[in-house]
């Protein structure tokens, strides 16, 4: 039987404690099906995806403790071309970016700010990162 996820690993920027589950599949039919049984829709038309959520522990004083498991990024092993990759992690430092906001929201106006340079800061390590283990586990060379 063939197994449709070949690869799985977490992804973190530099000294993040937020990271992304990554799932690398055999078949983009397989990464399709699994995305589309998580999501309860019909995924197609899609090369690589991500599922970004926020997981919360209720301690016993009631209060909300945000855990560092922030999502979930679907891409297919003979579709991890730079531009699928980098688009997915796109989104996926976006997530963060807004779970790390204090009012939680992504804010970007005209210019190139504090907020962009943050914003692409976190993009930039999350591609760093994912670029390390694709070539680690010879899924890109």
């Amino acid at each position: 039987m063939k197994q449709k996820i070949i690869k799985k690993f977490k992804l973190r920027g530099y000294r993040e404690k937020e990271f992304f589950k990554v799932l690398i599949y055999d078949s983009l039919e397989e990464m399709q099906k699994d995305a589309s049984d998580y999501t309860k829709e019909k995924i197609v038309d899609t090369l690589g995806i991500v599922h970004p959520y926020t997981r919360i522990k209720i301690d016993p004083g009631k209060s909300e403790i945000q855990l560092h498991n922030i999502g979930i990024i679907r891409l297919v092993k003979d579709r991890l071309h730079t531009h699928i990759v980098a688009h997915e992690l796109v989104h996926a430092a976006m997530w963060h970016y807004r779970l790390t906001q204090p009012n939680r929201r992504a804010t970007f106006g005209k210019g190139v700010t504090e907020a962009e340079e943050a914003f692409g800061m976190i993009y930039a390590k999350y591609f760093s990162s994912m670029s390390r283990q694709l070539y680690r586990f010879g899924l890109w060379k």
